[in-house]
Formats: structure tokens, sequence, C-alpha cells
């Protein structure tokens, strides 16, 4: 009975444990990834393009097959076999000599479809990481935005405590008291609301990681110092030179693009393949047998085959050219994907780096703005206590007080964002590779 009921507390324990689990931001970026499923198949896709392509590479090579064969005969085949049976033996050794260039290119398409691969995986985990980052962030700026909420209510009911007095002993009227009392139920209502939202927020960041975490570590600003004050910094045509290196960089890195050309290389490939249909093909064989003729004394002929073949299409022409035009047109129509993918990933890194620097220099003006509305705040607070402002006013800096600290918070959580997304346009996970790119270092 008592082992049991250990066992009871150690299970209790370790579901407490598991309940109370707080992770911080790497440690759900690994828990993404060894979880998700379709980042999971995607990697599996890329082992499977590999493999497909060292086969098609195979076909280039020589083929040689052994065969042996035992044959029996009742009655014997003719007079003079000594046996009813015979034994026969071979190899027979082929190679391609010209496909119209069809092995070739059917390996180098694998090869793109290796590439393709490869920028997909990388485009899957630039997406799910994207997607973790902001789901984070959300939830963090959610647990701020309660915080917010919870302050404004306590100085709503600390003001309707002192309006409380004031009417009291006659210094304020019913009317403005009221002000401060449905100010009070306003602030109950946006606590309730941003309750809510802090639950919702850590509900999506749980299915995203597939872990029932309690609660997760919060982000040190400091770890993104020197990208803030590099973006604070930028000035005119500062700007210009940075965005066409960030645009340069992303066109050769993007997964997206990278995907789009390499389809394109295959469409290409696809062409020319559908062009070798009208050309001949030749292919060498050789093959050597060894046979006892029925003779049954292990007494063996052999023979030697040489043969060339060659293969001319004749009949009909017009599938062979139905393809080709096919093929073309495919063709084109990647050469317009690839124009677009680029005219939409250019603006998108340069949309991201001018908001990147809005929302960078948006921190320090929102923390300064907080600053001075808290000392505004606090005068105003102390004027109201002594009857020298009106209801209205101090309700007016109490609204701007929440607002400036909701600006503050919520500056810090759009250069985050804002950051994450640039990363991903540029397949990068380091702030400093970031940096160097800017400074022209790569």
């Amino acid at each position: 009975m008592k082992i049991i009921l250990i066992l009871i507390i150690i299970l209790g324990g370790l579901l407490s444990l598991n309940a109370e689990q707080i992770v911080s931001l790497h440690e759900a970026r690994e828990l993404l990834l060894n979880n998700n499923p379709e980042y999971l198949a995607k990697e599996s896709a890329l082992k499977a393009a590999e493999w497909d392509m060292h086969q098609a590479l195979t076909s280039l090579f020589p083929s040689a097959r052994l065969q042996g064969g035992y044959n029996y005969l009742d009655p014997k085949p003719f007079a003079g076999a000594q046996e009813n049976y015979s034994i026969s033996y071979g190899i027979n050794v082929s190679q391609p000599v010209f496909m119209g260039g069809k092995l070739w290119l059917a390996y180098r398409m694998k090869s793109d479809a290796v590439k393709i691969a490869k920028a997909d995986l990388s485009y899957t985990r630039l997406s799910l990481l994207g997607s973790l980052e902001t789901a984070y962030y959300n939830y963090l700026l959610s647990k701020e935005l309660y915080v917010i909420s919870q302050n404004a209510l306590d100085i709503a009911e600390r003001n309707l405590e002192t309006a409380r007095t004031r009417m009291d002993t006659g210094t304020l009227s019913r009317a403005e008291f009221l002000q401060f009392q449905t100010e009070v139920a306003a602030k109950e209502v946006a606590l309730i609301q941003a309750e809510n939202n802090r639950q919702l927020s850590l509900r999506q960041l749980r299915n995203l990681i597939k872990v029932d975490i309690s609660d997760v570590l919060p982000v040190d600003l400091q770890l993104y110092e020197e990208l803030i004050n590099y973006y604070q910094n930028l000035k005119g045509d500062e700007i210009e030179a940075v965005k066409e290196k960030l645009i340069l960089y992303g066109e050769e890195n993007n997964p997206l693009l990278i995907m789009t050309r390499a389809g394109q290389d295959i469409s290409r490939k696809a062409v020319t393949l559908a062009k070798g249909n009208f050309l001949p093909t030749v292919n060498l064989s050789a093959s050597r047998n060894w046979s006892d003729n029925f003779r049954g004394e292990y007494e063996f002929d052999s023979s030697t085959t040489y043969l060339l073949s060659l293969s001319l299409p004749i009949f009909p022409l017009f599938d062979n050219y139905s393809g080709y035009r096919k093929s073309y047109h495919a063709y084109r129509r990647t050469e317009r994907e690839v124009e677009t993918t680029e005219d939409s990933i250019k603006l998108a890194i340069e949309a991201a780096l001018y908001t990147g620097i809005a929302s960078a220099r948006t921190i320090s003006s929102a923390e300064l703005a907080l600053q001075y509305a808290q000392e505004t705040y606090n005068m105003m607070e102390e004027r109201f206590r002594n009857g020298l402002i009106s209801s209205i006013d101090l309700i007016s800096i109490e609204l701007l007080l929440t607002t400036s600290n909701l600006n503050a918070v919520q500056s810090r959580y759009d250069f985050l964002k804002n950051r994450t997304n640039l990363m991903n346009l540029l397949n990068l996970e380091d702030d400093g590779s970031l940096i160097d790119i800017m400074n022209n270092l790569y």
C-alpha cells in the first residue's frame, strides 16, 4: 500500500511539473521543429528527392545482368542428346550510347528537384518559425497588455476613492463622481478582455509546439540593441543603399525564389528533352552465354553476341511536336512566375526594411512619451486631490498614460515581429549576419 502511495505521489509530482512547464523562445523553436508533422514530412521529401537523383545518375552507366537456366524436356529433344535437361548461363552488358540527351537531362532535372526540396524545407522551416515567433510575441504582448489593463483598473479605483472623498467633503459633484465610476466599469471590462486574449494567445502557442506549457520566458530586447541602434542611425541615402544590399541578398537566398527558379530550370530542360524525341537513339549491348546442349557432361559451348541498335522516330511526329509545344508554353509560364515572385520579394524586403526602421525609432519615442505621461499624471493626480483640476482633466491624462503605455509595449513587439519577417525573407536566423549584409560584408 505504501509503495502504491509513493508511486501516486511521484506521478502527481511529475504531472504537476509538466503542467508548470515554462519554455524559452529557443526551446519553443526546438519543440516545434521536433514535433511538427509538416516539417518532418518535408525532411522525408528531401531525402526521397536525393535518392531519386542518385537513381537517375546510375542510368548513365552500363548495366550488367547475369542469367542462368535449366531446361528439362521429355522425351529427349533430339536423337544425339545424352540427357533430358540442359544447363545454360550467361552475362549481358548494355550501355546507352545516345538517347537524345534524355538520360543526362533526366539526371539534371532530378538535381533541380533536390534544389526545390531543399528550398522547400528551408521555406517551411522559416514559415513555421516565423509563425511560432509571432505567436510567442503575441502571447508576451497579451501578458503585458493584461498588466497594463490591471494597472489602469488600479489607477481608476484609486481615483474613484479620491473622488468619493472629495464628494463627501462637497468639493466634487455627483456627476463627476459618476464619471469615475464609469471609468472603473470600463477598465474592468477591458481587463476581462485582456485576460481572454492572454488565454487565447497561450492556447495558440500550445497548438503550434504541441506541448501543454504554462508560460514562456520573456524576450530580452537588449539582445537586439545592436540592430535597433543600427536602424536608428540610418539616414537618407544610407537607407537606399542598405535596401539595395538586402534586395540583392534576398534575390540570391530567398527560398521561395530558389524554388521558382529551379522550377524554371526544370521547365527549360523539359523543352530540350521534348526536342530530343525527334532524334535517333543508339544503344550498345554485348552478351556471352554458355550451354551444355543436353550433353550432361558439364562441357559448355560458348557464344558471344554484340549488338549496336539504332532507332529513329518516324510516326507519329505530331505527338512529339505537341509535347514540345506544351513544354515550351509551360516554360514561358514559369518565366512569368519567376518575374512575379521576384517583384513580390523585392517589395516585401523593402517594406520590411522601412517598417523596421520606423518601429526601431518608435521604441525610443514611445518610451520617452511614456516617461513624460507618467510624470504628468503624477502631478495631475496630486492636483486633483487638492481640488485644483477637474475630473475631466484627470481622466484625460489617465487615458494619455494608458495610451502611452500601450504604445511603448506595442512598439517593442512590432519591431520584433518585423525583424522576424525580414529575417525570413532573407533566409537568416542571426542578427549579426543581417548587419553584416547591410555593411556589405557578405
